[in-house]
């Protein structure tokens, strides 16, 4: 077994993985055939090589992995390397899991998927300053280098990067990704909320039920930035309230969560250029949001949903568990099953209240997109930790 590699700065990371594959990401997937390049060779093509697509060739889909599923249809047409296209065999793909750390069985599932479907296995480690809202949240995080890697190592990673916070964001930090709010009209983004006619809905209540926002006038929507359609006149983006995802559910009692993880998940999908990068469902809010900015910014990286590893309670695997008391953590295996069998989302509210939960919110979501069924959310917490949990609802629930 090869011996983990250890990166803690950026800039040496970035050249790792460069040298990994060796250009991979900049690469297209398509029929034809690519050759790798040798030792000391570079990416510029010979005669009669071909670097893009041949004549009358076609970019193939992105093939979905048993279990997963690929909901934006753009990120089936730009991906990384992790295909099994003629048109890059030879290129090494790359799997990368980003983590804060204090791993779990959760985290070993994402990085076993990783191993089971790439030729290279990256993690990253990084407590991100940017994505909490209470400093004795980012005190508290639990933070477990040796364990973390001692378990790296037994399953087989190749390298783990390690960066600090100076190192992530300089002291003149000026930079962030924000999702926008309502788009130009007629765009049809899957983001939860958006319906056809580019108004935004919003879940509200205790079900969650979707409420179409008023469509924005065409002439409040003129002004400087993006040309219209047919070339109208320029459009404007605009944040009708509750048009952001990212503002509702964890990001309504979290203000700027989403804005450090978007960031600090750019940073890393940019240093890294993986084929592959894998997320847990357990919070699916982050997960779709990740996917559409993997898709606005054109990222050659396909996202990768893995289901929520649970203990035989139910209780979802989270670092933020081992904060729990041991009466704290019994306590926390009734929101499962509390979840799952509640018929409606205020009655299983009643049911944790009483059990002593304090809930943030709990809510039945069916207007996550296209192709996205219901889900039930919900976000408690017990003993001061904060928990979240996520589960589909069955038809007619």
């Amino acid at each position: 077994m090869a011996e983990l590699k250890v990166i803690t700065d950026p800039r040496e990371w970035q050249e790792y993985c460069i040298s990994l594959g060796r250009g991979h990401s900049a690469s297209w997937r398509t029929g034809g055939n690519i050759a790798a390049p040798g030792p000391g060779s570079s990416m510029e093509p010979g005669p009669g090589s071909s670097i893009g697509p041949e004549p009358g060739s076609s970019i193939e889909p992105t093939p979905v992995a048993p279990g997963g599923h690929n909901p934006h249809p753009l990120r089936a047409g730009v991906s990384g390397s992790g295909s099994s296209s003629p048109a890059l065999r030879g290129l090494p793909s790359v799997g990368f899991v980003p983590t804060m750390g204090a791993l779990h069985p959760g985290h070993a599932s994402l990085i076993r998927r990783s191993l089971a479907e790439n030729e290279v296995t990256l993690v990253s480690i990084f407590v991100n300053p940017t994505q909490f809202n209470d400093p004795k949240d980012l005190h508290d995080y639990p933070r477990t280098w040796d364990a973390d890697r001692a378990l790296l190592e037994s399953l087989g990673v190749d390298a783990v990067f390690l960066p600090r916070a100076e190192q992530m964001y300089s002291r003149d930090f000026r930079f962030e990704v924000r999702e926008a709010g309502i788009l130009r009209a007629g765009d049809d983004s899957e983001l939860p909320g958006d319906s056809p006619a580019g108004r935004r809905r919003t879940g509200t209540g205790d079900q969650g039920e979707a409420q179409a926002a008023p469509e924005t006038p065409a002439s409040s929507r003129q002004g400087g930035g993006l040309a219209g359609p047919d070339n109208q006149g320029p459009l404007r983006l605009e944040e009708p309230e509750g048009s952001r995802f990212s503002t509702q559910l964890c990001g309504a009692s979290r203000p700027g969560h989403f804005e450090g993880v978007l960031t600090v998940v750019l940073k890393l999908l940019v240093l890294t250029a993986p084929s592959r990068a894998y997320f847990g469902e357990k919070d699916y809010q982050q997960y779709l949001l990740i996917c559409r900015m993997a898709e606005d910014f054109f990222l050659p990286t396909e996202i990768v949903p893995c289901p929520v590893v649970r203990e035989t309670s139910g209780l979802a695997m989270s670092s933020r568990n081992r904060l729990l008391s041991p009466r704290g953590l019994e306590r926390a295996r009734e929101l499962y099953p509390i979840l799952r069998g509640s018929k409606d989302a205020p009655r299983a509210v009643r049911e944790l209240e009483q059990l002593g939960f304090q809930v943030d919110y709990l809510v039945d979501r069916r207007d996550l997109g296209p192709g996205e069924p219901a889900r039930r959310f919900a976000a408690v917490v017990l003993e001061g930790i904060r928990l979240i949990d996520n589960l589909v609802l069955e038809e007619g629930a």
